[in-house]
């Protein structure tokens, strides 16, 4: 089957993200085992693939596997991965993750940069928010929501940010059972999740050693976060409350402006009055009417297109204040998670030093959720 295959969708994350479950269910049988074991670790202790026999993907196969947070299966996670990038073959790749009170777990994000790092040249992803509760789905009711959280807590400081993501809802009867599939649904969203990511050849050559994070890696990524998100979220603060004043200027403007064309409008219903009057008294008399009418109205736009230019004018002063702000602290934040240029940088201070950037190179954006 080897020599068939077209190409290979890999699926990767921590155990109990539910990668079996989601592979279940885009074949549409029960074929990997899924949930957890007793222990509390992942149930796929080595990389399982399947070939697609039908459908859009047919051809393909679909791998599943181990965990990288599962410290006693770390080795067996490593060799799986590793592996399962050595295809030699094009790529779809999918990181499956799970939120906590709508933030990413440091788990999560040094499991998935272990294994970005991992490839050289990089290579497309998409992303898999797996198991979200309704309440969370009420704070993610955008998916422009779901792409700033994950902008400012998952993938600040990668080369690459996700093709793609989706959200699918936390199922209780699929947490409960061993084998399961879900709604119909989840499959349509996971088959469209697949479709929109590039596939991307990934030679042997450019797969590097996959370093599963270590404890003190995971407590320094924590941090970070915290402390980014923290200092994020008071910048966020300040600039509201600058750009609040700035808002009630707009609105001003606005009042202004409005108060303007009611008053034009009773001026046009006046001079269109007097223009029927006074087409009884002949043409000389309807055409200054007319022309009277054409002056106002020709008024009427300038003050238009005045009060959009000042709008657009204050609009960009604001956007380009935030951004100058946000990049001030991106410089700030970068300057304190770098490691010193004399410090030789081996293979743990340039993960870590990856790691730091995490919090700071998306944070730029116009809209934001704090959560």
């Amino acid at each position: 089957m080897e020599g068939k295959r077209k190409g290979r969708i890999l699926l990767i994350g921590n155990p109990g993200v539910g990668k079996s479950t989601l592979i279940n269910t885009l074949l549409g049988e029960k074929k990997c085992k899924s949930g957890l074991s007793d222990d509390g670790g992942g149930v796929t202790l080595k990389k399982n693939s399947i070939v697609f026999t039908s459908g859009p993907w047919k051809g393909w196969e679909i791998c599943d596997t181990p965990g990288l947070a599962d410290a006693k299966q770390a080795e067996l996670a490593k060799k799986g991965i590793e592996d399962a990038l050595k295809g030699d073959c094009d790529y779809k790749v999918i990181f499956v993750m799970t939120l906590e009170s709508n933030r990413v777990r440091a788990q999560e994000k040094a499991a998935i940069m272990a294994v970005l790092n991992a490839v050289e040249g990089g290579f497309n992803y998409g992303v898999v928010v797996n198991k979200v509760t309704q309440r969370a789905e009420k704070k993610l009711r955008s998916k422009e929501d779901l792409q700033e959280i994950l902008k400012r807590c998952f993938c600040m400081g990668l080369d690459n940010f996700p093709h793609d993501f989706c959200i699918l809802n936390r199922d209780d009867d699929a947490d409960d059972a061993d084998m399961v599939l879900l709604p119909e649904g989840a499959r349509q969203k996971l088959m469209n999740l697949i479709k929109n990511i590039p596939s991307l050849a990934i030679p042997v050559k450019n797969v590097t050693e996959v370093i599963p994070p270590d404890e003190k890696l995971v407590k320094e990524l924590q941090k970070q976060l915290e402390e980014t998100r923290v200092k994020y979220k008071a910048e966020l603060a300040r600039l509201e409350k600058k750009q609040a004043k700035q808002r009630q200027k707009m609105e001003s403007m606005k009042q202004t402006f409005e108060e303007k064309q009611r008053s034009l409008q009773i001026k046009i219903k006046k001079i269109d009055k007097e223009r029927r009057a006074a087409e009884a008294k002949g043409e000389l008399a309807v055409k200054e009417a007319e022309k009277k009418l054409a002056e106002i109205k020709e008024a009427q736009d300038k003050i238009e297109l005045e009060h959009k230019e000042k709008l657009d004018t204050l609009e960009k002063k604001m956007e380009k204040e935030r951004k100058e702000a946000l990049d001030e602290l991106e410089n700030s934040l970068r300057m304190q998670y770098s490691y010193p240029p004399s410090q030789e940088p081996d293979e743990g201070n340039v993960l870590i030093d990856t790691i730091g950037k995490v919090a700071i190179a998306a944070i730029a954006s116009p809209k934001c959720v704090v959560m």
